[in-house]
């Protein structure tokens, strides 16, 4: 996906990242929105589709960072 490609997110979308960008956790987001933490993780994974990550493990990785939530290995 080249650097000037317009991504089409969904209003809720768009206002899951911005609050990501916001540096809010998944409950914070989820609380603000009044939505539940598995629909602010559902939302990222469409996010992340939508930018192109090429890979489910990059998916995984991506999602558990952008959600908070740390892979206990």
């Amino acid at each position: 996906m080249s650097a000037d490609a317009e991504i089409a997110l969904t209003t809720r979308e768009y206002q899951v990242l911005r609050s990501l960008a916001d540096g809010l956790t998944s409950k914070e987001i989820a609380e603000s929105l009044e939505i539940s933490c598995s629909a602010v993780k559902e939302h990222v994974q469409g996010i992340l589709r939508k930018i192109g990550h090429a890979t489910e493990v990059e998916n995984s990785k991506s999602s558990a960072r952008l959600t908070g939530e740390v892979a206990h290995r």
